[in-house]
């Protein structure tokens, strides 16, 4: 399960930092962004639901949910802050 959950926390850093960077004019996104953005928003759709269905498999549908819940809800309010602070998204 610990495995499944740094996969979905992975992901939710990885979706974090694309939308921090989506919602700016494009003169002021990383050129990472201009360049892989398509690709690291899949990668990002790719762990979550690698990381989801490893949860759904050892822990059940219930902690499935909860995981996904928690991805959609919980995870951006704590992630977006500290990547904000870390200066890797602007503000």
């Amino acid at each position: 399960m610990s495995t499944g959950l740094i996969l979905v926390l992975a992901a939710s850093v990885l979706h974090c930092w694309y939308s921090g960077h989506a919602a700016e004019p494009i003169r002021l996104r990383a050129i990472a962004h201009q360049r892989f953005g398509l690709v690291i928003l899949l990668l990002s759709i790719a762990l979550l639901g690698v990381g989801v269905s490893m949860i759904w498999s050892e822990s059940g549908f219930v902690v499935g949910l909860m995981t996904v819940g928690a991805y959609f809800f919980a995870l951006p309010v704590i992630v977006m802050p500290v990547l904000k602070a870390l200066g890797v998204v602007p503000r």
